[in-house]
Order: structure tokens, then sequence, then C-alpha cells
């Protein structure tokens, strides 16, 4: 199978892609940070910017399940600016991934 896995470089992220790969699978990571565009034998990233409505289309190729992950830290105070924060960037990156599978 191959995953797509945004907010791979976060704590659950981290976990996910390591049982994903120990179970031999295939992985695409999106990622927004240009610099952690390093890909291997072992996965594939793909930049992505949910904020601006970008993203590389060839993330998708091929995949067969998709983990959106990504979006503001929880483990912070919630005030009221931090809940939106939250809310949005996940909203943001759901969004542009229906698009994108829509499409």
């Amino acid at each position: 199978m191959r995953f797509l896995v945004t907010g791979a470089t976060g704590l659950i992220g981290r976990k996910v892609t390591d049982i994903i790969l120990k179970r031999g699978d295939e992985l695409n990571i999106l990622s927004t940070n240009k610099n952690n565009i390093n890909n291997s034998s072992e996965v594939n990233f793909y930049y992505w910017n949910p904020e601006l409505g970008i993203i590389d289309e060839n993330c998708i190729s091929d995949v067969d399940v998709i983990i959106n992950l990504a979006g503001s830290p929880i483990a912070q105070l919630w005030t009221q600016k931090a809940k939106k924060s939250i809310l949005d960037s996940r909203l943001s990156s759901v969004k542009l991934l229906e698009k994108l599978i829509l499409k």
C-alpha cells in the first residue's frame, strides 16, 4: 500500500510513519518545509502550503490511504487566538486535500 501522510514530523506523525515503514508499505509525505524535501528509497517528500493553497499534485499518485495530521500544535495554552489557529489550520489542510482528491 502507499500512504500519504501530512504532519509527519509531529509527535504522532513520527510514530505513524515508523509503523508504515516497518510494515514495508510505501510512503509519501507532505511537508511545509522545503528543506525537508529529501526523497529516499523509502520515502517521497512533496511540498505544500495549505494556508496559500499550494500543493504538489504528484503527492497523490498511486496513494491508497491519506492520513492528515497537519495543523497547529494542540499542546499550548488554548486562548481564543490559539483555538482559532488550531481549527483554521486543520480546516485549510483538509480543504486543500479535498480539492486535490476531487480533481
